[in-house]
């Protein structure tokens, strides 16, 4: 595609060992320069948008290596390096040992009150630095916990001074028995860490030392992203592992490079940049930003309005950590840019602290600000693990099980609280009063909860572990399993079926289509069509398209007929559109284009002189259309991928993936719909794609074959109920097929219990159950329950029960009587079911 001249400068350098990073300034004319910057992994410093009043900026600040600096430059962007400058002063600010040692000298001259605490290790084996602030230090209390952490940017330094001063301040203020140092130690867990990036520090990089930007690799809340550290990036993983042993009701996290109070939401999808992204305590960090902005002077003055943005309304940061304290924790976060230069003199420092002393002593006491108590159990006065709600918010809050004591952060309003916890009797409290007149001390209203055991069932099912059912073709198997309810009130209950795809498939959507890959046992075969010497060469522009062009047969796709397809550059083809756009979309999506086959939806370049081209091709003898992207690079890159689409007459459709070697988690996969409305997506900027590799999707319909009697009920106090589960093999193919009985009840601490089942469906007969023996003097009878389809059973017997069996004799029937025993010996016997036909 046409790209839009850009100018560059550059503001930094980072060396760690053979890699260079630098930030660029780059003048830019619009959203296709920062579309560019994006799909090319451009680092973008967010600071560059000054305010959405100031329009899209003139220019953008990024961080490059050579290769990317390459990558734009040989595109014909004008792109220059200037390394960021330190400033004269620069050794007058501490760093990390610097911090260490200071923190270790305030542990000694305040033993009482502040104690140092390694929370892990750098990628370059600094040690992270923690300083706990509290009346009671080496002990924990009902107090809240709240982290102000600075410098996960390692070249934004102005936040290490404060943190800094904020201590020293705190704690020479308490020693003088000033009374507001002596109410936020007294009432508060207070932990500093300044420098949360001491080896970016110690580079003057933005980075770590794997070059990885800590603030766009936290985990991700909103793709389903398990919060676990990983030992990826350590400094990661001692913030995960720290906030795991707490409960931080409160967080700042400082920056450089702009002046303004950032908070929540940072991404929200489907926003994307300049759409605001409310958080569901949106008003109350809002309330949060304001207040801080309002004392701090040059914020509020600054380019942003009132000195306060929304996250995804300034610019998108996916993986931020003010989000993930928020969705993982409940912990309200701020990123608070209080610099416009990422580095300033050092003699300029105490203008900072004098900007925004005030605003970070208001912020500290807000976590006193809003509704707070202990909720105990009424009978026995223990703390609980109880949940906190909100009226009109849609965000749990919880409080530490510890001491049951919890910390609402609350603007000024009134409001109706729910308190509940698992067992016990929910108490709404209406009418709950905060208010907020100013000051350090606390103003929030306490309000302690006790709460009462009440009468509840107790769910239990007697299947261990998965429910196994086996039927030969035409027909039915059967298995029963109990409800049972050990608690002393009636439960109901509900069950629901959900198919279970296995890893290499999917489906059925709504029409019927399912799709399976060559990696399962079922699945397609890998067998690659090559017809780069058969075929038609399309030579198409960069992102552009084919004409219409006729398939050679009727093929049916979501219940319509085709008779001829487009081909897009960008890896996929359409019956109805007129463009395949270079940004590959979720699927299914409404938007154009729709009737939409992807192999490889990505910003691919067939126009570039390193790739071959696209061909297609009918095979009139095979009764199929084949389209293939041969050796195709991505837009601006320069390794090639293969891949084929193949359309088969009875409406199948095969993908097929024969070398590889591009990007592979930036593109989309699957098909949809005429309207999409419908559609399968196989994968999206997900790694999935490999060499030799088929994808089949087929529009045959899975019958649900799985029914309970009963679905519902009730069980009383001590009771049970036997449920029978039947699964029927019409329309079933020979194979293993899965589903989860989803048993939802009103039992308050195991409202929903998942029974796995597998059905077999197979020529194999069951094993014949219930085998009965009846012995007499010299003989043995045997019974059991028939099975259905059996011809003949074959009986089997040891004197070992775990060894030495013996086949002894066949039956027509299901009785057998075993006249070849020994009086005084113990005998152990099976039964196998077979079809003699």
């Amino acid at each position: 595609m046409k790209k839009t001249m850009i100018y560059l400068m550059i503001f930094a350098i980072m060396v760690f060992g053979a890699k260079k990073f630098e930030y660029a300034k780059v003048k830019v004319s619009g959203i296709e320069d920062l579309k560019f910057l994006k799909k090319h992994e451009i680092d973008i410093d967010r600071t560059s948008f000054q305010g959405k009043e100031k329009g899209f900026p003139e220019y953008l600040k990024i961080y490059v290596d050579q290769e990317r600096f390459d990558i734009i430059e040989n595109e014909g962007y004008t792109i220059t390096w200037e390394p960021l400058k330190l400033p004269k002063d620069a050794s007058s600010y501490r760093y990390n040992e610097d911090i260490g040692d200071s923190m270790l000298v305030w542990q000694n001259r305040y033993p009482a009150i502040c104690k140092r605490i390694q929370i892990g290790t750098s990628v370059q084996s600094r040690p992270l630095w923690v300083l706990k602030i509290s009346d009671n230090v080496n002990i924990e209390e009902a107090e809240p916990e709240v982290k102000f952490v600075s410098t996960m940017h390692g070249d934004e330094v102005t936040g290490v001074e404060m943190e800094m001063y904020l201590i020293e301040d705190i704690l020479k203020g308490y020693q003088a028995n000033n009374d507001t140092m002596q109410f936020i130690v007294n009432n508060t867990e207070l932990y500093v860490m300044p420098l949360l990036n001491p080896d970016g520090m110690a580079n003057n990089s933005r980075y770590n030392a794997n070059y990885i930007d800590l603030n766009r690799d936290f985990p991700d809340f909103l793709t389903g992203e398990t919060n676990l550290a990983e030992s990826d990036e350590p400094e990661i993983d001692a913030m995960i592992n720290w906030s795991n042993d707490h409960n931080f009701i409160l967080s700042t996290n400082y920056h450089g490079g702009a002046l303004v109070a950032n908070y929540i939401l940072d991404t929200k999808p489907p926003l994307t940049s300049g759409q605001y992204a409310a958080a569901p305590d949106d008003v109350h960090a809002t309330w949060l930003a304001s207040n801080y902005a309002i004392r701090n002077t040059p914020m509020y003055n600054g380019a942003f309005t009132e000195g306060i943005t929304n996250g995804l309304e300034w610019y998108e940061a996916v993986g931020g950590m003010q989000d993930w304290n928020y969705h993982y924790y409940g912990d309200m976060d701020l990123t608070l840019e209080i610099s416009n230069t990422k580095w300033p003199a050092y003699s300029e420092i105490a203008g900072f602290w004098q900007d925004n002393r005030d605003a970070m002593f208001w912020y500290l006491s807000a976590v006193h600000k809003g509704i707070y108590g202990i909720v105990t159990d009424y009978d026995t006065g223990l703390p609980l693990e109880a949940k906190i709600e909100i009226t009109g918010i849609d965000k749990e809050y919880y409080t530490d099980p510890d001491f049951g004591d919890y910390y609402r952060v609350l603007k000024p309003g009134t409001y109706t609280m729910t308190v509940s916890a698992p067992g016990y009797t929910s108490q709404i409290i209406n009418n709950v009063v905060v208010t907020d007149d100013t000051g350090s001390f606390r103003e929030a209203t306490e309000v302690n909860v006790q709460l009462q055991m009440g009468a509840a069932p107790e769910v239990a099912v007697s299947v261990q572990d998965t429910l196994a059912i086996s039927a030969n073709p035409g027909f039915t198997g059967i298995k029963k399993f109990d409800i049972g309810n050990s608690g002393n009130a009636d439960l109901t209950y509900n069950q629901s079926v959900s198919y279970i795809k296995t890893k290499g498939s999917g489906g059925p959507d709504t029409y019927g289509y399912s799709w399976k890959d060559s990696d399962e046992p079922d699945g397609p075969a890998y067998n690659w069509v090559d017809i780069s010497s058969l075929g038609t060469p399309l030579g198409l522009s960069d992102d552009g398209i084919s004409s219409s062009l006729a398939l050679g047969f009727a093929f049916n796709f979501y219940g319509t007929d085709y008779s001829t397809v487009r081909i897009g550059a960008n890896g996929a083809i359409t019956f109805t559109g007129t463009a395949i756009s270079y940004t590959n979309p979720i699927i299914p999506s409404s938007s154009a284009p729709n009737a939409v086959i992807a192999p490889f939806w990505d910003d691919l370049d067939p126009s570039s002189g390193q790739s071959d081209d696209i061909y297609y091709y009918y095979d009139s003898a095979n009764g199929r259309f084949i389209v293939q992207y041969n050796q195709i690079i991505n837009y601006g890159g320069g390794t090639k991928n293969t891949f084929e689409v193949l359309l088969y007459q009875n409406g199948t459709i095969i993908l097929q993936y024969n070398t590889m070697n591009g990007t592979l988690d930036a593109c989309t996969v699957g098909i949809e719909s005429g309207d999409g409305s419908d559609g399968i997506q196989v994968v999206y900027n997900s790694a999935y794609i490999k060499n030799s590799l088929a994808i089949e999707f087929k529009a045959t319909i899975i019958p649900e074959w799985l029914s309970l009697d009963p679905s519902s009920g009730t069980v009383s106090a001590s009771g049970s109920e036997q449920i029978t589960a039947t699964a029927n093999t019409d329309g079933l193919d020979y194979g293993i097929y899965y589903a989860d009985i989803n048993l939802n009840s009103n039992d308050p601490s195991n409202s929903t219990v998942i029974i796995p089942v597998k059905f077999i469906v197979s020529d194999a007969l069951s094993s014949p159950v219930n085998v009965v023996p009846n012995t007499e003097a010299a003989s043995c009878s045997l019974s059991w329950d028939a099975v259905t389809g059996a011809t003949v059973y074959n009986i089997y017997r040891s004197t070992d029960p775990y060894s030495g069996f013996i086949k002894i004799d066949t039956s027509l029937t299901n009785l057998y009587i075993d006249n070849d025993i020994l009086t005084g010996n113990k005998y152990f016997y099976y039964v196998t079911a077979d079809d003699a036909k």
